[in-house]
């Protein structure tokens, strides 16, 4: 099986996985990049990446990803329950956590990946890596009750 066909069958999985409007696919046919918009269960987060897959995927290059942003999606998933606010908060990757997570995605693909499609891996190990770090959801604020 060539390539370009691992990489339709990999998006394929990710939008049974995911949803088929979790992976966001480029206008242009011949373009081989994509969003995926997967979520964060264990933080109720929704995490946004950019995927480019090259011609040489997954035969002998790692896919390149983009961190387009996360959204926290407590205030969202609660925003119709009366008498409270919900605070959204700004999921940030600093330049420090960015360089560990490529180091660590690419590491992966180098020695357990065997040169296998990887977007699914990569995303649910920046999951894990990301509900670590980034604070759990904030307690609700209750709005002052009318007198």
């Amino acid at each position: 099986m060539d390539n370009r066909q691992r990489q339709q069958d990999e998006i394929l999985a990710l939008e049974a996985i995911f949803g088929a409007h979790a992976v966001e696919k480029s206008g242009n046919p011949d373009e081989h990049t994509f969003i995926l918009h997967a979520p964060i269960d264990t933080m109720e987060a929704q995490l946004d990446l950019r995927f480019h897959l090259p011609d040489s995927y997954p035969s002998d290059t790692p896919p390149v990803f983009e961190w387009v942003c996360a959204h926290d999606m407590s205030a969202r998933l609660r925003e119709s329950s009366p008498g409270f606010i919900y605070p959204v908060r700004q999921l940030v990757l600093s330049d420090s956590m960015y360089d560990m997570a490529s180091t660590e995605l690419h590491r992966v693909w180098d020695e357990e990946m065997c040169r296998d499609v990887a977007v699914y891996s990569w995303v649910v190990w920046l999951g894990e890596y990301l509900s670590e770090r980034w604070p759990q959801p904030l307690d609700p604020i209750p709005l002052p009750k009318d007198s």
